[in-house]
């Protein structure tokens, strides 16, 4: 038996899993072999021969499938084989994948390179990080070299779970390979990406002091996640700094495109610096997609195809910068430095529609993410007047943060799924240092473990915990030991507390309440000596230990005792909301029922709710992604809710570690992401959301009666779940003993429960119980029935627990994609 076909054996299992969510994907691009084509969907072969550049950083894989007697059947059969997985890792169908893989094992066809790199694709598309990393072992142990693309996919998966140690090590590992292989710019902004998913200030510093060591220079796309970083860390000097330099590098660039085209239509061109490269063919021809980062001269009077288009995503970039520096300077109170950047935007705003209008009659190009730039704008003009306005009606006062921080819980944005253990091990030395050990018979020392530039940035991101690890605490022992318990729940907190400071800003929130209140004396009144003893450390840490029990649970009624009060007495004080008057009839806030929405997004809705619901109910914002809690956040403060508390981390967990029993009234769940965007059942997801466990903890969380709506604009995704709904109500009676035994630490077989299911339903003693059950809604609007549970077609309004209208990003989102239809589930615990 071949090798190849005995290591695939290893890596089936981690195959088993189907799931529901998927994650961000790149956008879809055909490349070109000599003699395969192979859409890949994430661009495996990019350097990979015929892209014309010398430096493409790529290896070469020879095509081969063989195979005794027919070497070119084989070899046929082979790109056959791996297009099909290359159809079957876009779709995110795992199963088929690794089936199709196996089939060219069976076969006695031996994988090639792109066999590899697609079904590595295949694992990181799914969600299976863990099943990536073995095929990529697999590969290497086949003999086939990664390349820059392979590793970077690899570097996707670790970034989606927000595993950011670990896509660290990878790095490391890339430089210290036999050759090495060094990251593009795709690699630096993946990177990026998952450092702003998880809110990693410190990993994207670590990663921008290596960009000489790599020989890349940071686009527009890396500096704008540096920005949105900085703004959410509140880190304004560093924020305006990079802002200013990316000011005055744009407006150079500017310059030296029009004294160089200039001087060529005088005739006089300019000439190459000394020392120059050799030109670029593709800017020659009038496109480079590898702009700044290309090892080639870049005339600059050559006419550029994409020209328009550069430059708009340029304009764009520095638009986002803009924003994220404005939004800082209001959540600081630092009003001038606020309007001075809201202004700058305005302006850029308005070129960018001038030029957009001169270039195709006012349509809007579409960009790389699938979004379209007029959508992304419109976007960041409306985050731009919510500033707005939250600077007017603030008349000069600085918000007071510390409260409704401590009411922000960030137990992480890492998926809880899998075993990446193997990832998250530390990269072996590079081989000369192996052999310098081997030669001292001694372990090196810390300065030659760190020679590169950013040394000291690895050293710290080592020494400290991460924000992504913030989502697993130590578990209590068995048995109940309270000191033990106590240990878990000062330790929960205290990571608590690391990650609002690392990524929120909690420090420079502190000092500024601090010298604001301290300003107007702490004397003044009773709430301003109130904030200046609340904006200390010690304070934040009490806060956050009283909300959690021993087994840390949220305790509701500690987390909603006081409603949190996030403006200060200004010049000329608004008038009191109809919201903070509600707040103020309601004396026993914290004993309200508390609503549930999962995965809030930017939290436009879900703000919107709780401020109609002041009074009446409490509500928790939960979503896994760190740049999306920081915007549920900004709008909890900036619009004044009362009765909001925002959490970071995973659904699933905060359901099973942290949510007591029948604490929950209504969970809400709006726009889920399918699978598949098509909504394909034979899609599949590691990190999906809505499962069969997270109906499960679901059912336990809800209060008697309690209720679930999932609202989509995604019909054929809505019968699916409901059919997957429809299925655990029949097996409802198996379920209901299995949580019986659960909580008594009683286990039931599968046997036993199956008997007892038999005999109930032969003696007709008892009804087979239910899981949840649609609630009727028949006379209001027109439903489709699937196993038992209804999908109807509509909103769901009043009845639904959507108490006003309010849209989206996702609901703009896919109406701006002409997605216009919507149908939901209305369920309810029986």
């Amino acid at each position: 038996m071949s090798k190849a076909k005995l290591v695939s054996k290893r890596s089936i299992g981690a195959a088993d899993a189907d799931g529901g969510v998927g994650s961000e994907s790149f956008p879809s691009r055909t490349a070109a072999d000599s003699s395969v084509i192979i859409d890949d969907g994430g661009g495996f072969l990019r350097g990979q021969g015929g892209n014309g550049h010398a430096n493409g950083g790529g290896v070469g894989w020879p095509i081969v499938g063989q195979r005794d007697g027919d070497p070119q059947g084989a070899k046929a059969r082979t790109e056959e084989l791996t297009r099909e997985i290359a159809t079957y890792a876009r779709a995110k169908q795992l199963r088929k994948s690794v089936d199709t893989f196996q089939q060219l094992i069976s076969e006695g066809l031996r994988p090639n390179g792109y066999t590899y790199s697609n079904m590595i694709n295949a694992f990181v598309n799914s969600g299976d990080v863990a099943g990536a990393t073995r095929m990529l072992s697999e590969m290497v142990d086949s003999g086939f070299k990664p390349n820059v693309v392979v590793h970077t996919t690899i570097l996707k998966g670790l970034c989606a779970a927000a595993e950011m140690p670990a896509a660290i090590a990878h790095l490391q590992r890339m430089g210290n390979a036999v050759p090495s292989v060094c990251p593009d710019i795709r690699t630096l902004n993946t990177f990026l990406r998952g450092c702003v998913r998880s809110g990693d200030l410190l990993a994207l510093r670590w990663a921008f002091t290596q960009l000489p060591r790599w020989g890349l220079t940071a686009d527009h796309t890396a500096h704008s996640a540096r920005a949105k970083l900085l703004s959410q860390g509140l880190q304004l000097k560093e924020l305006e700094t990079l802002v200013r330099e990316r000011r005055h590098a744009i407006e150079a660039e500017a310059a030296a495109v029009a004294v160089a085209m200039d001087a060529a239509k005088r005739g006089d061109p300019l000439p190459p610096p000394p020392r120059a490269p050799p030109p670029c063919s593709f800017w020659l021809a009038g496109a480079c997609e590898r702009g700044v980062n290309c090892k080639f001269y870049h005339d600059l009077a050559v006419p550029q195809r994409d020209a328009c288009k550069v430059e708009a995503e340029r304009r764009d970039a520095l638009l986002a910068q803009e924003v994220h520096t404005a939004h800082a300077a209001a959540m600081l109170g630092r009003i001038k430095p606020c309007r001075r950047a809201l202004k700058r935007a305005a302006r850029l705003v308005k070129d960018a529609a001038a030029a957009e209008a001169s270039a195709n009659g006012g349509e809007w190009n579409t960009n790389g993410d699938d979004i379209s730039s007029g959508f992304r704008r419109s976007e960041l003009e409306r985050e731009a007047q919510r500033i707005q306005e939250f600077v007017t009606s603030a008349s000069g006062a600085t918000p007071r943060l510390v409260a409704p921080l401590c009411r922000t819980l960030l137990f992480g944005s890492k998926v809880l799924v899998g075993d990446l253990d193997s990832c998250n091990a530390a990269p072996p030395p590079p081989p000369q240092q192996q052999q310098q050990q081997e030669q001292r018979g001694a372990s090196p020392s810390r300065q030659e473990q760190h020679t590169e530039q950013g040394s000291a940035l690895a050293s710290a991101y080592t020494a400290s915990a991460p924000s992504s690890r913030l989502s697993a605490p130590p578990p209590p022992p068995p048995g109940g030991a309270p000191r033990a318990l106590s240990c878990a729940r000062d330790s929960l907190c205290e990571m608590l507390l690391t990650a609002l400071r690392r990524t929120l800003g909690l420090d420079a929130a502190i000092s500024r309440q601090r010298r604001a209140c301290g300003e107007k004396g702490a004397n003044s009144s009773p709430s301003a000596a109130a904030a200046v003893a609340a904006a200390s450390l010690a304070h934040c840490r009490s806060t956050l230990l009283k909300m959690f029990s021993k087994d840390c649970r949220l305790r509701w009624n500690r987390v909603f005792q006081h409603p949190v009060t996030c403006h200060a007495e200004a010049t000329k004080a608004p008038k009191p909301s109809k919201a903070k008057s509600a707040s103020a009839a309601a004396p026993d806030s914290a004993s309200l029922p508390i609503k549930l929405e999962v995965a809030s997004g930017t939290g436009d809705w879900v703000a919107a709710q709780a401020l109609a619901d002041v009074g009446n109910a409490n509500w928790i914002a939960a979503e896994i992604r760190h740049d999306r809690v920081c915007a549920i956040f900004s709008r909890m403060v900036m619009r004044a809710v009362p009765n909001l508390c925002v959490v970071g981390g995973d659904a699933t967990d905060l359901l099973r570690s942290h949510v007591k029993p029948q604490s929950i009234s209504h969970i809400f769940v709006n726009f889920p992401e399918p699978p598949h965007r098509s909504g394909d059942e034979d899609a599949s997801n590691e990190r999906a959301l809505l499962t069969d466990e997270f109906f499960r903890l679901a059912h336990k969380a809800l209060t008697h009666a309690g209720r679930i709506t999932i609202f989509s604009d995604n019909r054929r995704y809505c019968q699916s779940l409901a059919r997957s709904i429809g299925s655990l109500r029949k097996e409802r009676l198996d379920h209901e003993k299995v949580l019986v035994s659960e909580d008594t630490s009683i286990k039931m077989t599968t046997a036993t429960a199956t008997t007892a299911t038999a005999n109930a339903a032969t003696s007709g003693s008892q009804k087979t119980p239910r899981l949840f059950r649609s609630v009727d809604m028949s006379t209001q609007m027109p439903f489709e029935e699937f196993a038992g549970v209804r999908v109807y077609l509509g909103v769901p309004g009043r009845e639904g627990g959507h108490l006003v209208n309010e849209t989206s990003y996702f609901d703009r989102f896919w109406e701006h994609g002409q997605h216009v239809e919507r149908c939901f589930l209305l369920l309810s615990r029986e």
